[in-house]
């Protein structure tokens, strides 16, 4: 019976998808609202480069909402996460409200680690009408968090996770989500399943307890210690996806491309958003080109591509072509 109905689970998820991938429109929007972060996590890019603290200009968040807004397709996801810390943007509940304030269809999230995530916070996020809030809660201890993050808040962001759920509560919000992802590797996998039975009683019945496996994108690291599969496939990032830099500049993923090696030099860069529309990047000859490419599976001629582990973090939303071999390496 379970294998029946998580076979009717990857069906309905490949069902989902596909739906998603036909639009001529993107259903998901990224924006680097800030480059500032205060985690120091071993695995993150940010680790090879001098970054320099900047916050987007707001004008480009309001550029990209006047765009869609007149969209007859308005249910967009507008996630306000980078490769950074959210909640150090200084302006972080004004783009949330204003967001919600112009397109009230839409799903406003962020991705966080909490460190920041003060009850008072947490409240104004609450009010501004917050969407979705997933932190990431990379450790199962103080030892094991300390060692994942570079810094020593396991208890601070416990409390704030609780602070957040008493908020949602006693501001009796019925919108926003709670996704508390905690980050799985080697050391602390036998501890996951007591994280988890901690947590379920704390959320309500829509929140999830989700668990990933440690993304590598810094090039020391191995690709295969995050993968589902050893086997690539194409990456479900260049369907129904669009990411903005904290310069405007235009993505169709928001992967290895983040990464501070690549930006402006990569070969999947589309154009700035201030002299370029997003429905202009998403539908160019250049992204069916990026589709096609991870189609054929020749994902040697896209080097920020090639070095990207980001791929794993979907299942395979397609099906190998095993039964016309002329066909070659076609998805169908």
């Amino acid at each position: 019976m379970a294998f029946l109905l998580d076979n009717l689970k990857q069906m309905y998820r490949l069902v989902r998808f596909r739906r998603l991938m036909n639009r001529d429109l993107p259903s998901a929007i990224g924006f680097e609202m800030t480059t500032r972060c205060n985690a120091f996590c071993p695995m993150c890019v940010r680790r090879d480069y001098q970054i320099v603290n900047e916050d987007m200009d707001f004008f480009l968040l309001e550029k990209t909402v006047d765009e869609v807004k007149k969209w007859l397709h308005k249910k967009i996801l507008f996630n306000l996460t980078g490769l950074s810390e959210p909640t150090l943007y200084p302006r972080l509940i004004e783009a949330v409200a204003y967001v919600k304030r112009y397109i009230p269809e839409s799903n406003v999230r962020i991705i966080t680690n909490g460190i920041v995530l003060t009850s008072d916070l947490s409240k104004d996020l609450i009010q501004a009408g917050l969407d979705e809030c997933m932190i990431s809660f990379n450790g199962v201890n103080r030892e094991d968090y300390l060692a994942i993050c570079g810094i020593d808040a396991y208890e601070k962001v416990t409390e704030n996770i609780k602070a957040l759920i008493e908020n949602r509560r006693s501001l009796k919000s019925t919108t926003l989500r709670i996704n508390l992802n905690l980050k799985k590797h080697e050391g602390n996998k036998s501890y996951i399943p007591n994280a988890v039975s901690y947590w379920n009683p704390l959320l309500g019945a829509e929140d999830v307890v989700s668990i990933s496996n440690i993304l590598p994108l810094r090039g020391d690291q191995p690709i295969s210690s995050c993968s589902n599969s050893s086997a690539r496939y194409p990456c479900a990032h260049l369907w129904g996806e669009i990411k903005l830099d904290i310069h405007g500049n235009i993505y169709p993923c928001d992967g290895k491309v983040m990464d501070y090696h690549y930006r402006e030099k990569s070969e999947l860069l589309l154009g700035n958003v201030r002299d370029t529309s997003i429905k202009e990047a998403y539908v160019s000859d250049r992204v069916r080109h990026f589709r096609k490419t991870h189609l054929r599976g020749a994902f040697d001629s896209l080097p920020t591509c090639l070095s990207c582990p980001s791929w794993s973090r979907f299942p395979n939303y397609w099906i190998y072509n095993n039964s016309f071999p002329f066909l070659r390496r076609m998805w169908l």
